[in-house]
């Protein structure tokens, strides 16, 4: 079985994602998003930016043939090239096994309708916590970076580092960036001191691999007994992160299917965890529930409990409920976007900022212009305060797939907050 980093990323945001990228027939994907194909671009630019500080070599091969690409990469590391951009590491020998072929899932870029099945050779893993199963770990960290110490190759080694938009050090690239460590050191002979991940404010951040490998290794040991097995895990719709991933028809179809619980507003994944232990996993003992035992848990505060049984009764019994007023227009971001834990996040103004790359909240007004063809900043902040009067905010809560538009309707609400505006009095002057 072919394991890779993008795999193992996938697995951390969604374990059903990697699943269907393993296992799914990837004729039923979604093309992407004019949303997502922007969070693309801006990946991609900033990458650019990145990398013309640096002076680097590049390995070439074949698209897909891992085992052309990993022998480049290992000539490039003879060498003792100081930088190596978008290297293949893998742990084992590629080529035909006796067994299944290996998926691509994992591969750069989420549609390649164009690339078959790649062959895999057997290896073991060393970690005891790992199952014996054969497998085969592909890695391909954006820099390899020279630095001195010994290896296979001499007085140098290479450590990894990885690009990424995002402000923060996120667990999951801290995870991968662990993966990418163990894969490495299969290759030069000598497990790598450091490893980095490079941010769009904190610069060269350093990831404590003593502390990160023991959890990539249970994460790994996990999605490896989950794609052996094939378990396939539940479905769960999360607003917004899902509608950007390719599978999002096809899980939504099966959540609709079943009627999950994911599909009514304000039930995040945190809260549905709360429902499963409590018992109440379908529609009618959601809706017959007492919301006096959910509010005694910390992720129902704050009315959140109310709102939540009341959807349910609303849709099951298929009538309108009387909705009671919440505190802003921030908690209804909250709940869109599955931000739970504010002490994690900062806020969900902050999520939506950073979902959009605004790099500050001050120029989130300069992304509404983008939108809008709004020609001044002053006239961008009216446009949004126009939009949020005209749109029933309660009835986003029933989208779920946006269109390019319609997504940067849920990033404005971001400026409720500096507006102190309420959506709730919002609803009440359309219902007036």
């Amino acid at each position: 079985m072919l394991i890779t980093d993008k795999l193992l990323l996938s697995y951390q945001r969604c374990n059903l994602r990697a699943f269907l990228d393993t296992w799914g027939d990837w004729k039923h994907q979604d093309p992407p998003s004019d949303f997502l194909l922007k969070l693309m671009r801006d990946s991609s630019t900033y990458q650019q930016q990145t990398l013309e500080q640096e002076t680097y070599q590049q390995p070439y091969y074949p698209r897909g043939d891992w085992a052309a690409g990993a022998a480049a990469t290992l000539s490039l590391m003879q060498q003792g090239v100081d930088r190596i951009y978008r290297g293949v590491l893998c742990q084992g020998e590629l080529g035909k096994t006796n067994g299944e072929t290996a998926s691509i899932s994992g591969i750069d870029g989420q549609y390649l309708p164009d690339i078959g099945e790649i062959p895999e050779t057997p290896v073991h893993l060393s970690s005891s916590i790992l199952h014996s199963s054969e497998i085969t770990l592909v890695s391909r960290p954006h820099l390899l970076i020279k630095q001195p110490g010994d290896s296979k190759f001499g007085n140098w080694s290479y450590a990894t580092a990885d690009i990424w938009l995002s402000k923060r050090p996120k667990l999951e690239y801290q995870i991968i960036a662990a993966f990418h460590a163990q894969v490495l050191a299969s290759m030069q002979g000598t497990m790598p001191e450091n490893a980095w991940l490079m941010l769009r404010t904190k610069g060269l951040w350093a990831v404590n691999l003593y502390q990160r490998m023991p959890q990539m290794f249970e994460i790994l040991d996990e999605c490896i007994e989950m794609l052996e097995n094939r378990h396939k895990p539940e479905v769960f719709i999360s607003r917004q992160k899902c509608t950007l991933c390719g599978w999002y028809n096809t899980c939504h179809a099966e959540a609709e299917s079943i009627k999950h619980l994911s599909l009514l507003p304000g039930v995040t994944a945190k809260r549905y965890a709360i429902l499963k232990v409590l018992g109440l996993t379908d529609l009618e003992s959601l809706a017959n529930a007492n919301s006096d035992l959910l509010a005694s848990y910390p992720e129902f505060v704050a009315g959140v409990a109310v709102d939540v049984v009341q959807q349910a009764r609303s849709t099951f019994f298929n009538q309108p409920f009387v909705r009671e007023e919440r505190s802003s227009a921030t908690d209804f971001v909250t709940d869109v976007t599955d931000v739970t834990d504010v002490k994690e996040r900062g806020s969900a103004a902050d999520f939506v900022a950073d979902l959009t790359d605004v790099k500050d909240r001050s120029s989130a007004a300069d992304y509404v212009m983008d939108l809008t063809d709004v020609k001044d900043r002053g006239s961008a902040v009216t446009a949004v305060d126009q939009r949020l009067q005209k749109i029933n905010l309660l009835h986003l809560l029933y989208l779920r797939r946006f269109s390019a538009k319609n997504q940067f309707l849920i990033h404005n609400l971001s400026f409720c907050r500096s507006h102190q505006l309420n959506y709730t009095s919002i609803l009440k002057q359309n219902q007036s």
